[in-house]
């Protein structure tokens, strides 16, 4: 004898009063009811009964296609999703970034939309996303709590490059030892931006800034000021893949010619005029020496508000220095002691010893910037420049060996 027979559902309208239903997960398991239907009994045979009730919507969140299948850390991208069976205006959908490998151990929120229809997020590749090619993204929602399957396709994330920019004075003649600040006049009168760049290879230049240099898509521009005043240039560096890192550097310059072709220096307290070969017996020979007029203040140093009595007067004032750095003794047989102190005593420091052409033979991270390490040991006799990096602050000293 053969028995046939055949089934049907109706398919309802996925809308439903949140008060009237529920969303349960625990254990990688969800449970979802619907609660306040009217039972109807339909059929009763010996314990059992079957009824008929209001029908609970499915819950679903589908990904969509994400392009580029390439992205730049930083980047925003859209990323699409259709939804079945969200039934409440307080519900978000959160978009979530797996790890290199496609895992969601610990995903990544990297956009989120509220509301309950279909619709796109947008969405941001963290800057510190390592690079790989097996990302993938996925969304989820939280009222319902329900995780949908993720896009289906591997999308890569590359390198983000990074970029440091090494002054190198046109000479060794001592200013001060900070080999951003040009003396118009006197010592280095042209600076070499040297540009390091990795993570990509191979990389584009792009220079711009509010004084002209000898080349704008270079590794190495040379910047010769002719007139006093703060300039700033910003390297935007290009990797393979089309992504992009920017770093900067500010060059002080300050104008100290006189009008007989000597130049103005500050000597215990009283500005005079000398000839420039006479500078070295002041500068380093005298401590509160410097240059320039002894009322000339760089014009890198910022006005400062202080308060006298009940008002807030500006006055020019040197900037305050949040990290000072001193070598001891310089020059030296032996080695040199570097001092280091700062404001901030959480953030390491990165020291760095360079040649005069910014070539960089020793790198030591992590240091305390509260401390005094020993270096220069193995140096040869010569020039060298040593540069303390905290942070955003920078400090750089000029380190001479002898025999």
């Amino acid at each position: 004898m053969l028995i046939a027979c055949s089934s049907w559902a109706q398919t309802l309208n996925p809308s439903i009063i949140t008060t009237q239903g529920g969303n349960y997960i625990a254990g990688g398991n969800q449970l979802s009811w619907t609660t306040g239907g009217l039972v109807t009994q339909t059929l009763t045979a010996g314990g059992y009964i079957l009824t008929q009730s209001f029908q609970q919507p499915e819950l679903q969140v589908w990904t969509g296609a994400i392009g580029p299948s390439g992205l730049c850390p930083g980047t925003v991208i859209n990323v699409p999703y259709i939804q079945s069976g969200i039934v409440s205006n307080s519900n978000n959908f959160i978009a979530e970034l797996s790890n290199a490998s496609g895992s969601f151990a610990s995903p990544v929120t990297v956009g989120t939309l509220a509301g309950k229809i279909n619709g796109t997020i947008a969405c941001t590749i963290p800057l510190a996303t390592p690079a790989g090619t097996g990302y993938r993204i996925r969304v989820r929602s939280t009222l319902p709590a329900f995780t949908g399957p993720d896009n289906g396709n591997n999308v890569a994330v590359w390198a983000k490059p990074t970029c440091s920019i090494t002054p190198v004075p046109d000479n060794n003649v001592y200013t001060g030892g900070i080999p951003t600040n040009i003396y118009l006049g006197y010592g280095p009168q042209k600076l070499t931006l040297n540009a390091t760049a990795s993570g990509g290879a191979p990389f584009s230049y792009s220079w711009a800034g509010n004084g002209s240099l000898s080349c704008y898509t270079c590794t190495a521009p040379v910047f010769a000021p002719t007139t006093a005043g703060l300039y700033t240039f910003t390297l935007t560096v290009t990797n393979a893949n089309g992504c992009k890192s920017t770093c900067s550097i500010s060059v002080c310059v300050t104008d100290i010619r006189s009008s007989d072709k000597k130049v103005y220096i500050c000597h215990n307290g009283n500005t005079q005029s000398v000839s420039p070969n006479a500078v070295s017996s002041h500068i380093p020979g005298h401590a509160n020496d410097r240059l320039g007029r002894c009322d000339q203040q760089p014009p890198c140093a910022a006005p400062l508000m202080i308060t006298k009595g009940n008002a807030q007067v500006e006055e020019e004032l040197a900037e305050v220095e949040a990290l000072t750095v001193a070598a001891m003794p310089n020059p030296t047989r032996d080695y040199f002691n570097l001092q280091i102190k700062s404001t901030d005593r959480s953030t390491p420091a990165i020291v760095r010893i360079m040649d005069v052409y910014g070539r960089v033979l020793l790198v030591r991270t992590g240091v305390d910037a509260n401390s005094s390490i020993r270096l220069g040991e193995k140096l040869y006799s010569g020039t060298y420049l040593v540069n303390v990096q905290q942070g955003k602050k920078e400090r750089t000293v000029k380190l001479i060996k002898i025999n």
